[in-house]
């Protein structure tokens, strides 16, 4: 799969995951629809007699060491998108390049030492944040990596998902220390997954197991509080001033796997869209009356609601059971982690409970 132009707009990349054209990299460019509860297609982990790459990174800045775990049976080796990561050992020094990994190793117990930040939020950690022992990497407004910077934190452990783009970025990376892009072949990996395999990682299977289980707990609850959550449809839509709406529609992608937690389908006309080779679907501002799903969750990227022509005659605007998220929300929905779901669950109570009011 690779990764469309649209990403070359900052409104897009508000719900994107953006880089190159390389035939082996997959994409994201908005939001969609996850699988089940529990991910069934985890990494796994494997041992190996490989020794880890030797890191050429400079010396490392003041940024705290994480608290080491007992030295696991062996080197584990991670299967990715670009090839393998071996790991010898427990790290001490791990880089998050995105929110979404810098959540699930805080949720672990093992906070990485640095993690990047988003430029389209000007700086700072999302609100459901709170990395004062994470020295912040800065990157600039294209989203190019600051290879430098992450190579001043002597990492033994890059994690990196969706942000690294192509191959040539995971070499360069990869000559720093070994280092993980997307595990699966979606545009965003289930946090499920991530969790697992760091608790492979630092040899805490149990702590990743309790991450996993809080916020499946967490999604039982709202489906008994909010019972017609279950089986209604929904629309995850980026809309951008100017261009088109872009839809979530890959019911197999981890930006998904929050809606179907809650019991939530796609919209199967949006659905039907869908080619399997860019996750999100496009759809043109006339069209806006495809978007008749019982919930409608909108980033609207600084335009008005009311000013969008169609929005206030769809039916879950009408019902109240829709919600504009700003961009701190859409990124709490379309990477999630198992600190940012809380925090867009609050933010989405009210349309929940329109729903079917």
């Amino acid at each position: 799969m690779k990764r469309l132009a649209v990403c070359t707009t900052v409104a897009a990349l508000a719900l994107a995951a953006c880089g190159g054209d390389d035939d082996t990299t997959t994409a994201t460019t908005a939001t969609t629809a996850a699988p089940a509860t529990t991910a069934t297609d985890a990494p796994t982990a494997t041992d190996a007699p490989a020794a880890a790459p030797t890191s050429t990174a400079p010396a490392a800045t003041d940024a705290p060491a994480t608290t080491a775990a007992p030295e696991p049976s062996g080197p584990v080796t991670v299967a990715h998108q670009f090839g393998e990561a071996v790991i010898d050992g427990v790290p001490e020094r791990v880089v998050a390049l995105n929110s979404q990994w810098a959540d699930v190793l805080t949720a672990i117990g093992h906070p990485p030492v640095a993690a990047t930040t988003d430029p389209i939020l000007g700086g700072g950690w999302f609100p459901w944040q709170e990395h004062s022992d994470v020295a912040m990497i800065e990157v600039s407004a294209d989203f190019s990596l600051p290879f430098e910077s992450i190579a001043a934190q002597r990492p033994d452990l890059i994690l990196g998902g969706w942000s690294i783009t192509d191959d040539a970025n995971y070499q360069t990376l990869s000559a720093i220390a070994p280092s993980v892009g997307l595990l699966g072949a979606e545009d965003v990996d289930p946090w499920e997954d991530m969790a697992t395999l760091a608790g492979q990682i630092f040899d805490e299977p149990d702590a990743a197991a309790a991450a996993i289980a809080e916020i499946e707990e967490l999604a039982a609850d709202l489906r008994a509080e909010y019972p017609a959550l279950e089986g209604s449809t929904y629309a995850f839509v980026n809309y951008v001033p100017g261009d088109q709406m872009y839809i979530a529609a890959d019911a197999n992608d981890g930006a998904n796997q929050l809606f179907a937690q809650l019991g939530l389908v796609i919209d199967p006309e949006l659905a039907a869209l869908e080619t399997g080779e860019f996750g999100r679907v496009e759809v043109s501002l006339e069209n806006i009356a495809m978007l008749d799903s019982d919930l409608l969750f909108m980033l609207t990227n600084g335009a008005e609601p009311a000013d969008i022509v169609g929005f206030e005659q769809l039916p879950a605007v009408q019902a109240g059971a829709y919600h504009v998220v700003d961009y701190a929300a859409a990124v709490a929905l379309n990477t999630p982690s198992p600190l940012s779901i809380p925090y867009a669950i609050d933010l989405l109570r009210p349309a929940f409970a329109a729903l079917g009011g």
